[in-house]
């Protein structure tokens, strides 16, 4: 999947719109494709009516006192939502002094990198070349991309049925990879033991 077909949402108190790292990452990805939100609720509530998209999030850890969204809290809202938006937590703290509570929330739920306030841009791409690229090959963001790219008159019809004789809707499916719930990590083992089966058996070339 081309790297233009995943946004990057910037979730960040301090920069504007017109900060050069902004302006510079919309000129390699896109302008409609790099998003900034200088409010945290209005960033995650642009997260959670765009949830089913490939989505990257530049997380600002060290939000003004009076806002009522930390970056930690911000991140445990989006991980209730879903566990494939790949968030990198940008902090100008040394992580040494990152709130306990929150490292372990950071490490226990995925929070996939972390980059220094003083990153240059050149590391901040990497890290979005980075993440695009597992996006693009990790099975459970392939399958709900799949899932949300079918007609919405499929997607509450049941469609799977697990051996215990269970039926699931497309919509079920997706919420449930979304979640990393049981039904969802069965579908993905089962679609990789199938994938490397397959390959295996040369049924399906590379």
């Amino acid at each position: 999947m081309p790297i233009s077909s995943i946004k990057t949402v910037i979730i960040h108190d301090n920069l504007s719109p017109r900060d050069p790292l902004i302006v510079e990452l919309q000129k390699i990805y896109g302008k409609n494709n790099v998003i900034f939100f200088k409010d945290a609720q209005e960033g995650l509530t642009y997260l959670n009516e765009h949830i089913t998209e490939k989505l990257i999030v530049l997380l600002d850890l060290n939000f003004e006192s009076s806002n009522p969204l930390t970056g930690g809290k911000l991140f445990e809202e989006i991980r209730k939502k879903t566990s494939l938006i790949y968030v990198i937590i940008w902090t100008a703290a040394d992580l040494s002094s990152v709130d306990k509570e929150d490292l372990v929330s950071f490490i226990n739920n995925d929070a996939l990198a972390f980059a220094y306030a003083t990153a240059d841009t050149a590391e901040i791409i990497n890290l979005i070349n980075k993440a695009s690229h597992q996006l693009s090959t990790r099975i459970d963001a392939l399958l709900e991309d799949l899932i949300a790219h079918q007609p919405n008159n499929t997607k509450d019809t049941p469609t799977f049925m697990t051996k215990d004789g269970k039926q699931y809707t497309l919509n079920e499916i997706a919420d449930s990879i979304r979640h990393q719930d049981e039904l969802g990590k069965m579908i993905e083992a089962s679609i990789l033991n199938l994938a490397i089966d397959l390959l295996i058996r040369h049924e399906k070339p590379i």
